[in-house]
């Protein structure tokens, strides 16, 4: 399970940097010397979150791993796999928020981080089962509010909308490459709780 988790955040890690570089967005402090950062504030660009793509793309591979669930379903479920999966994605959402309270990142950057993650997460568990129908295209939207309503932040209802269909039903973990059959080493353990 670590070991799946470890290449998750590998993975996320190779993925946020050179859109980081592409995007070059500025962190809030650029804007306003009033933004008092309580963590040092990274060099590299704001957008999107790579703690939020880390995070969720690891939430997304536990949720799968422990109940089987995409991020989709393990966000809705009301049964005990669904509130055993929410609680990897209400953890990475505190984690993606704090960035935000902490003045390192906008709310934007995390939603948009937490949905290239989800989009991961969902490709790795793929990978693991050799099904190449890799996750659809997301169109992300970040609706303007009304001045007198508060301002957008992630939550994990807005995260569900913006995600596409998960993965069908419980697919089998392929011994055909190396990480299909770390992942299905990663199942078993879960299978023996």
């Amino acid at each position: 399970t670590m070991a799946a988790l470890y290449i998750a955040l590998r993975a996320a890690v190779h993925i946020e940097m050179p859109i980081k570089h592409f995007c070059r967005s500025a962190r809030p402090i650029d804007f306003a010397p009033m933004v008092q950062p309580m963590i040092q504030t990274p060099d590299h660009s704001s957008f999107p979150s790579g703690h939020a793509i880390e995070v969720f793309a690891a939430a997304t591979v536990f949720a799968r791993l422990v109940t089987g669930l995409g991020p989709k379903e393990a966000m809705t479920n009301a049964d005990n796999d669904g509130r055993m999966g929410t609680l990897a994605f209400k953890l990475a959402l505190r984690i993606a928020s704090n960035r935000s309270v902490a003045g390192v990142h906008f709310p934007i950057d995390s939603a948009s981080g937490a949905v290239i993650g989800c989009a991961l997460g969902e490709a790795l568990y793929r990978i693991a089962c050799g099904d190449d129908d890799f996750p659809d295209v997301v169109n992300v939207s970040f609706d303007l509010v009304p001045e007198a309503d508060p301002p957008f932040d992630l939550t994990l209802p807005w995260l569900r909308s913006m995600l596409p269909d998960d993965a069908p039903g419980h697919l089998e973990p392929s011994d055909d490459t190396i990480f299909g059959k770390l992942w299905d080493d990663a199942d078993s353990e879960w299978n023996e709780i």
